[in-house]
């Protein structure tokens, strides 16, 4: 089932290099038993999706890697709090 979500969904990860921004797609990750949370089989991580800035800044604060739709509503534009570096 695709992503209800209107807007492309974008993967914000921790490593021990820091914050980076995954090209991984939402859709193409692997489903686990909680509907907000998929597995990468590529870096072998949890990826939690965060529906409110609040749940965003909360989980990237928390080193998670997460996942949030940057384009759903024109007045709605969450950032995470932790600064991302953009992976290629």
């Amino acid at each position: 089932m695709k992503n209800p979500i209107r807007g492309k969904m974008m993967i914000a990860c921790e490593t021990s290099q820091g914050a980076f921004t995954c090209s991984k797609n939402w859709d193409d990750l692997t489903s686990t038993t909680d509907a907000s949370v998929r597995y990468c089989n590529n870096c072998g991580k949890s990826v939690h999706r965060a529906v409110t800035v609040q749940e965003l800044n909360e989980m990237t604060a928390a080193g998670l890697c997460v996942a949030w739709c940057n384009t759903p509503e024109p007045e709605y534009r969450p950032e995470p709090a932790v600064p991302l570096k953009w992976a290629c």
